[in-house]
C-alpha cells in the first residue's frame, strides 16, 4: 500500500485494536514499525474507527442505525452518516457528542440521517460551543430544517442556535 507521500507502508490491525466497547466495534489502524516511522507509544494510533451504528432502520438483532465514528490524532471526530440512534450509540460508546465537528450523510433516509436532529439538541443542552459541519446531498440543510421544526416546532433560532454551518454538497459522483 502507498503512503500519499508515495512511501510504502503495512496497515496492522493492532492486536488490541479490534475490540467491542458499549455494543461498538473499535478498530485502531498503525502503520507497521520501520516503513513510514515509528509511532510514539504516547501519540496514540494515527486513526480509530468505531463503528458505533451498522445496523438496518428497525434495529434488527439490536444494533443501533448508521453511525461511523472516525478520531484522527489531528483532526476532531466525524461522523460517517447519523441514524435516528445515532446520540444513544456515541453514548453508550463512550464517545463524546460535543467532540464531532462534522458529520458527513450519506443521503436522507432517516436511518442515515435522522439522528441530526437529536445531535444537535444535545448540542443545546451540552452549551456546545463548536461548530458542526453537516454534508450531504442537495437538500440536506432545508430537509434538516424541515425536521428540526416537525420534531421541535418554533422559531429557527429557538432549535438551531447558529454553531452549525451548512455544507450541502454530493457525496457521490
Amino acid at each position: 500500500m502507498q503512503c500519499a507521500a508515495g512511501l510504502e507502508h503495512d496497515l496492522l490491525w493492532w492486536a488490541s485494536g479490534l475490540s467491542r466497547t458499549g455494543g461498538a466495534w473499535r478498530i485502531v489502524l498503525v502503520t507497521s514499525a520501520g516503513h513510514c516511522g515509528l509511532m510514539g507509544e504516547s501519540a496514540g494510533p494515527p486513526v480509530t474507527v468505531t463503528f458505533a451504528g451498522s445496523g438496518d432502520a428497525f434495529g434488527s438483532g439490536g444494533r443501533f442505525q448508521a453511525c461511523i465514528h472516525v478520531r484522527s490524532r489531528e483532526h476532531a471526530p466525524v461522523l460517517l452518516d447519523c441514524g435516528a440512534t445515532s446520540l444513544t450509540a456515541l453514548k453508550a460508546a463512550g464517545l463524546d457528542p460535543g467532540e464531532v465537528s462534522a458529520v458527513f450523510v450519506s443521503h436522507l433516509h432517516g436511518d442515515h440521517f435522522g439522528g441530526l436532529p437529536f445531535l444537535i439538541l444535545d448540542g443545546q443542552f451540552t452549551r456546545r460551543t463548536s461548530p458542526l459541519t453537516v454534508a450531504g446531498p442537495p437538500g440536506t440543510g432545508a430537509r434538516l430544517r424541515e425536521v428540526m421544526e416537525a420534531l421541535f416546532p418554533g422559531p429557527p433560532a429557538a432549535s438551531m442556535s447558529g454553531w452549525q454551518r451548512w455544507l450541502p454538497a454530493p457525496l457521490r459522483p
